[in-house]
């Protein structure tokens, strides 16, 4: 019989090269300093450099699994920007390359991109508006958040908090960049992240069949809502929107 494994990012058993829970290889252990998935034997941490020369027994003592996996695995090209905020933002929207491409559209709640969308395929109810599921008060970060499954690790989806906290905190102005119209939010620091027209989802839900957006349009930032002198809206949960998301600063590391 083959040897049983134990991997040492998730703590599963396994007889295979690779787990079949986090398909991780036999061998690799995450960086506590950083949390990104290395090679057990690597003395020092590829990404942010940490020394690991010393054996992995002693890190692992009294050390909690990192249930996430690296910190952030965005696609190439993708950065973290520090506008000086809480949460440093992406410098695309999922599914896209550059700043000024849209990228995928998502219904609220799901992960995977949709052309089309309504209450009879809609994945998170029971195929009516009067039927939708009770995901949480805030998915940022769960298993219904699409920046945390395609992008992995710490990215989640902003939340009505963050977003007004970047229009409020930046000077958001309405420029084109490489031809596509949107706005551009720079920072006090100088730094600047530019977000292309268009409808974004957060991570709050509203009602028992809606969640909070927020739409970048004409008017920079869409300011009219229910509540008084707030940056977010809400809608159907069915309608298509993107995502841009957002990784905490105490969880960010040099791995950008």
């Amino acid at each position: 019989m083959r040897q049983m494994n134990i991997c040492r990012v998730c703590g599963h058993h396994f007889n295979a090269q690779k787990c079949p829970y986090c398909n991780n290889p036999v061998g690799s252990v995450f960086c506590y300093k950083c949390g990104s998935i290395i090679r057990e034997k690597d003395n020092y941490c590829p990404i942010c450099g940490d020394n690991r020369s010393r054996p992995f027994r002693y890190y692992e003592r009294g050390a909690k699994r990192n249930p996430f996996g690296p910190l952030g695995t965005a696609p190439d090209g993708v950065g973290a920007i520090d506008l000086g905020l809480s949460f440093m933002w992406a410098s695309c929207n999922i599914g896209a390359n550059r700043p000024e491409e849209s990228g995928s559209l998502y219904a609220w709640g799901e992960t995977e991109e949709r052309m089309t969308c309504d209450w009879r395929n809609y994945s998170r109810c029971g195929g009516s508006k009067d039927t939708c599921y009770d995901l949480a008060r805030d998915i940022a970060g769960t298993e219904f958040d699409a920046a945390r499954l395609k992008w992995t690790g710490k990215w989640q989806i902003p939340s009505c908090k963050q977003i007004e906290e970047l229009s409020n905190r930046c000077t958001c102005d309405r420029i084109s960049f490489n031809g596509i119209k949107g706005v551009r939010c720079f920072a006090p620091n100088n730094n600047s992240i530019f977000l292309p027209d268009g409808t974004y989802w957060l991570s709050e839900p509203d009602h028992t069949n809606c969640a909070h957006f927020f739409t970048i349009g004409e008017n920079g930032f869409n300011i009219l809502s229910s509540k008084q002198g707030s940056a977010v809206v809400h809608t159907f949960r069915i309608g298509l929107k993107h995502i841009r998301p957002v990784i905490n600063r105490s969880f960010f590391s040099a791995i950008y």
